[in-house]
């Protein structure tokens, strides 16, 4: 991948993620808390796809100070 093919990737992946917390449609994946450890809550959920969203920007801003 190029540079901007790079950039343009993280940007929407960021924003998929973004519209998953806001739709609430992160609320439907199964992910625990460790490999036997309860589910996460709803609001877990969301603040997961959130910070997901954030790792994306970060990869982005990287990509831009190359």
């Amino acid at each position: 991948m190029t540079k901007e093919e790079t950039k343009k990737h993280c940007e929407l992946q960021a924003l998929w993620w973004i519209a998953s917390a806001q739709t609430g449609a992160c609320k439907s994946r199964k992910i625990y808390h460790g490999a036997n450890g309860p589910e996460f809550t709803d609001e877990e959920k969301v603040q997961e796809a959130l910070n997901t969203a954030k790792s994306h920007i970060a990869l982005f801003r990287e990509c831009c100070d190359e």
